[in-house]
């Protein structure tokens, strides 16, 4: 397969995400609570519908993962990674809306939570990372 490379750069990112995750959540424990927030004001996008957008998207991870060759059996001009993320959320959860739609959930929530951690290290303030995070959560749930 022509991906294999830019399959193992997502499940390595994937894994250095989770691992980020667990370690920093022994570490503080102000964090979750933070977490189960910044989650609630996420759980509304579980319940729209796919945009234009994510629909080419989950058409080409369709096409990716049926053994089709991207960009001979499906035309897009967007980059293959956005195909493979889709693809690999329709194989872990399913083919509907709902499913693409918790796999989104999920990769937002870690990214809120790469967020909260990377701006706090930096900046050396909590509070910094909180309302950074707060404000990523809000503006995607927003869209």
């Amino acid at each position: 397969m022509i991906y294999t490379h830019i399959d193992e750069i997502l499940i390595y990112s994937t894994l250095i995400q989770v691992m980020l995750f667990f370690s920093s959540l022994r570490r503080n424990l102000a964090h979750p609570a933070i977490l189960v927030v910044l989650a609630l004001i996420l759980v509304p996008t579980l319940f729209l519908p796919l945009g234009i957008d994510q629909s080419i998207f989950v058409r080409g991870g369709e096409v990716l993962f049926g053994k089709g060759k991207l960009y001979i059996d499906y035309l897009e001009i967007k980059p293959p990674l956005l195909f493979l993320f889709y693809g690999i959320g329709g194989t872990l959860f399913g083919n509907s809306d709902i499913s693409y739609r918790f796999f989104d959930f999920l990769w937002q929530l870690l990214t809120i939570y790469s967020l909260l951690y990377c701006v706090q290290r930096l900046t050396q303030r909590k509070v910094t990372g909180i309302i950074s995070a707060a404000v990523y959560a809000v503006l995607y749930s927003s869209m």
